[in-house]
Order: structure tokens, then C-alpha cells, then sequence
């Protein structure tokens, strides 16, 4: 891992880790405030497999890069590597944004502030209802911890292929209303729920034509459907369900707030968010 050349030495660097990153628009959306903002920050992209993760962040301390992102599969494995983790990250198990504070490394979750400012509009609909969250990744950790503090459900069902791996993550956080399914959600009453949330993969792009519910689970008008991800800005899932009349949210209002929070965990700025979402609407719809 080497520094970007021709560039000031007053510049000051960022990053990216993940496995695969190519589609991630965060060098896009961290660069655009930085220039707008007239910072010398430069924030890069770097594909790391899981068995480079340990040499991959410590080459981002020795070289001191003031902060970086991370993303699958790397949210849980990170934290053992690091210095220190705030209150959030420590309690869910999982590491999305690390800053470089006199040497030391320190993990935070900015995913449960993306989470908190994406669903706050519709909590009077989530609190005390019954909701269906998909998946058992880092991203679910930061889902199930956001919906019991914000939005306490009266029951959430995890529906994932890794049913021990749910079952750990809610008892890690005293969640007592919950349950965990296998991911073909057999014997499941779709219209039971009012919320439901993919914090998997399925349907990221390349495989935009993927979705993480089968057609025969179905959606009705009722229901909020909240899908993480950002690319495609409209994915299967959320068409499908924007066609069926639900309340849709997409993933690129979580990936913005998580964003901003962490632009302000680096730099002790505020990331022009206005700007910011223009450009990205713009990129995504082109």
C-alpha cells in the first residue's frame, strides 16, 4: 500500500478497505465535500482480502493516514486490530469508520446515526410493530442495535442462512424480543410485518437483478421496505415493492448520514450534505 504521488505535502489521506470496493462511491462522496470545502484530503480505495486485513491497517498507521472506512467483509474482523472502539462500536461487535488520534486507532459505527436518520421520519409506524431485518452481517448488527434504542419493535425476526450467528448477535444485545429464521423465511406470514430491512448484499451491483426475498414472499402496501444498499439507487427489491404500493427507502440516505458522521469524526467538520446528495442522485441515476 503505497501514498498517492505529486500531490502537497500538506495533504492529509483516507481511505477505503473492503473486498470487493470497485463499486463503492464513498471516494466519490468524501473527495466532492473535500474539494467543495477546499480541504487537502484525498480519500482512496483499497481492495483487501481477508487474509491482508492485519498488514493492510497497519500500513495505513505507519503511513499516516488520518482515518479510513470499512466495509464487508471486514466490519467484525477490524476490531481485534484496532486500539480502542467507542461505546456503539464495542456493544455491536462491529467497526465501520476508524480514526487515527495520536497514533492509536479508534472504531466507531456511524451505520447506526445512517440508520437512526433514515427511519426517524416513519417511527411512529416501527415502534411497537413487528419487523423482519435480513441478513446477520456487520450491517445487521448496526439495523438490530439502531431498532432497539430508536425504534423499539414489539418482535424482530432475523432471517439469515447463519441462524447461530443471528442468535449470538441478539444475545450479545440484550435483545429479548426476537427470533431467528432460516433465510427462505418458510412458514412466515408476510403481512405480520411492518417493516422490512435487507442489510445483505443481494442486489448490489453487478447482480442488480438479484433480490433477497423470493416472489412468493409477498409485499404488501402496508409495509416499509428499507434496502442498505445504495447501488443501484433503486434495487429489485425496492421496485418490487414500490410497485406493490409500500413505503420504500433506499440505501443512499444511510450511506450519506453514515457518511457525514464519519467526515466529522476525521476532520471536526460538517460535510455539505446538500451537495453531496445532488452529486451522488446525479452519478446514480446517469
Amino acid at each position: 500500500m503505497t501514498l498517492p504521488p505529486q500531490l502537497s505535502p500538506d495533504y492529509r489521506f483516507l481511505a477505503i478497505i473492503g473486498h470487493p470496493v470497485e463499486y463503492s462511491l464513498s471516494p466519490f462522496m468524501h473527495n466532492l465535500a473535500f474539494q467543495t470545502l477546499g480541504m487537502q484530503c484525498l480519500y482512496s480505495a483499497y481492495d483487501i482480502e481477508p487474509a491482508s486485513l492485519r498488514e493492510a491497517v497497519n500500513d495505513l498507521r505507519k503511513l499516516g493516514f488520518i482515518g479510513f472506512n470499512v466495509t464487508l467483509p471486514h466490519k467484525e474482523s477490524v476490531l481485534s486490530l484496532l486500539d480502542d472502539t467507542d461505546y456503539e462500536a464495542k456493544t455491536i461487535g462491529a467497526v465501520n469508520t476508524v480514526s487515527l488520534q495520536e497514533g492509536r486507532l479508534i472504531g466507531y459505527n456511524t451505520d447506526v446515526f445512517g440508520v437512526l436518520k433514515s427511519l426517524e421520519p416513519l417511527k411512529s409506524s416501527i415502534e411497537g410493530s413487528k419487523v423482519l431485518v435480513l441478513g446477520s452481517g456487520g450491517a445487521c448488527r448496526a439495523v438490530l442495535y439502531a431498532l432497539k434504542k430508536y425504534f423499539p419493535p414489539s418482535l424482530i425476526t432475523v432471517a439469515t442462512r447463519s441462524e447461530e450467528k443471528a442468535k449470538a448477535i441478539i444475545a450479545s444485545l440484550k435483545i429479548e424480543d426476537a427470533r431467528v429464521v432460516h433465510f427462505s423465511l418458510a412458514n412466515l406470514s408476510p403481512k405480520e410485518f411492518s417493516l422490512i430491512v435487507n442489510a445483505t448484499p443481494v442486489g448490489m451491483a453487478p447482480k442488480t437483478d438479484d433480490s433477497p426475498l423470493s416472489p412468493s414472499f409477498e409485499i404488501f402496501k402496508h409495509h416499509i421496505v428499507f434496502d442498505l444498499i445504495y447501488r443501484p439507487l433503486e434495487t429489485t427489491l425496492l421496485k418490487r415493492a414500490r410497485e406493490a404500493g409500500a413505503k420504500t427507502i433506499g440505501g443512499l440516505e444511510m450511506f450519506i448520514n453514515q457518511g457525514a458522521k464519519a467526515f466529522e469524526i476525521w476532520t471536526a467538520e460538517k460535510m455539505p450534505v446538500d451537495e453531496v446528495r445532488k452529486a451522488l442522485e446525479e452519478k446514480l441515476k446517469a
